[in-house]
């Protein structure tokens, strides 16, 4: 009997250790996507998500341009992020070593006009695999009519609806993104 009671005893634990390490392999950090790839996955499959991707140019030589970023990531998380907690907003600086492993995403599959970084950011607004990315003056503003124009269309298809709510045209405006919703 207490042969088979060390034997059950081994059982759990090795079964402990295995469900602790399987729910390890599926955390997810929205704030920090590893590359491209991931972040593309996340655009495609988490379609209940708003995805809201400040892409810059980190240049401090550059004052106009780091007070521009600054300004519209401030003003971005205060008037956009801070009333809608569930966005995952992901910040990518193209010219660091972690950007050029998005090049793929923000060439072929977003289309970036990547030479408006050395102006200003560029935001990427994503949900249900599309949207839209916009830059230069009332990109903030853009930003906002977008989150709530995607709310409502969320709203709309878990109520059975298409999805397409009125302005919802205004939600891809700029540079139009589509990833491949399910």
């Amino acid at each position: 009997l207490s042969l088979n009671m060390k034997y059950l005893a081994l059982f759990v634990l090795v079964s402990l250790f295995f469900v602790s390490y399987a729910n390890q392999d599926h955390v997810y950090n929205w704030d920090e996507p590893a590359d491209g790839k991931d972040l593309y996955t996340s655009l495609q499959d988490e379609v209940d998500k708003i995805f809201v991707i400040f892409w810059y140019n980190k240049d401090d030589a550059n004052a106009p341009l780091k007070k521009e970023n600054e300004a519209t990531r401030n003003t971005l998380k205060s008037k956009v992020l801070a009333s809608h907690p569930d966005i995952v907003y992901v910040e990518i600086d193209l010219k660091s070593e972690k950007g050029k492993k998005f090049e793929s995403l923000y060439k072929d599959v977003l289309q970036l006009d990547v030479a408006k970084l050395e102006k200003a950011p560029i935001v990427a607004v994503v949900n249900n695999g599309e949207g839209a990315w916009i830059h230069g003056k009332g990109t903030v503003d853009e930003v906002s009519e977008s989150v709530d124009i995607f709310i409502h269309e969320a709203k709309d298809r878990q109520q059975g609806g298409t999805g397409y709510v009125y302005g919802s045209d205004k939600a891809r405006k700029e540079g139009s993104v589509s990833v491949g919703s399910k």
